[in-house]
């Protein structure tokens, strides 16, 4: 029997058809391959820029309450994220490259403490914590915020200290004589103590002045250093940090 011209040609090109079907089926592996093989390498990369802010709460009171997460400029908010706490628990999301300081806070007229006022912390690839406990707040998930909570925490022994000095004497210090000894003895303990938080702060600039939590300190706190130490501090700095805008205005009050 004589078979259609069309499977003719198909019989006698059948090798060359299978040769065919092979290299496009090797084709389309090594196009799928490649196509895999880069999806897999954009979802690593992205997922190295990820990052997640964990938190809880001690005061039930704050269920149903909003809290910020904002990133700032020299020109204001970059970028805020909202996030309802729920159950004592809150988290945020987003993906950052590099590390940069975010404030933390709410604004609600019911919550008093710090995180009224707005915590600074490290966001960078990776978790982050954050425990509210009364008017307290603490943060770790890295290097940097462990090292600025742990400044943190001598502070707040500095300033409870303050305080609890203010409070132990019914006195009004400001009436008292230059003379009088518990005037003295007041305003000399004071000193101290406050020469102890300038000295911490002061430190604390000084040994982290490489990374932006540390560079956010210079700029809140740089009127406790001695120009010494601002000069120390702006020479370990990143080149960039010296032309902040913030920066070039806080040092239009020194002369060099």
């Amino acid at each position: 029997m004589r078979l259609p011209c069309f499977l003719n040609t198909f019989r006698d090109n059948l090798e060359i058809i299978v040769l065919s079907l092979c290299l496009i089926k090797k084709y389309e592996m090594k196009k799928l391959a490649y196509l895999l093989i880069s999806f897999l390498v954009f979802a690593s990369c992205n997922s190295e820029k990820k990052f997640s802010v964990k938190g809880t709460v001690a005061d039930e009171s704050l269920n149903g309450k909003e809290i910020y997460l904002n990133k700032y400029d020299e020109l204001g908010v970059v970028s805020s994220d909202t996030v309802i706490i729920k159950n004592n628990k809150f988290q945020f999301k987003g993906t950052e490259e590099n590390p940069v300081v975010y404030y933390i806070f709410t604004d609600d007229p019911t919550v008093a403490g710090d995180i009224s006022l707005g915590v600074p912390l490290l966001i960078k690839p990776g978790k982050i914590t954050v425990s509210i406990d009364g008017d307290r707040v603490i943060i770790g998930g890295n290097e940097e915020n462990d090292d600025y909570q742990r400044f943190m925490d001598d502070q707040f022994i500095l300033v409870d200290k303050m305080l609890a000095l203010q409070n132990s004497t019914t006195e009004n210090i400001m009436e008292l004589s230059a003379e009088d000894p518990e005037r003295i003895r007041i305003f000399g303990e004071y000193s101290e103590l406050f020469d102890e938080l300038r000295d911490i702060t002061a430190a604390y600039i000084l040994n982290n002045i490489d990374n932006p939590l540390g560079e956010e300190m210079f700029i809140t706190s740089s009127d406790l250093l001695t120009l010494p130490e601002v000069e120390e501090a702006l020479n370990n700095a990143n080149e960039s940090f010296r032309y902040n805008p913030a920066v070039v205005e806080i040092l239009s009050g020194y002369k060099f």
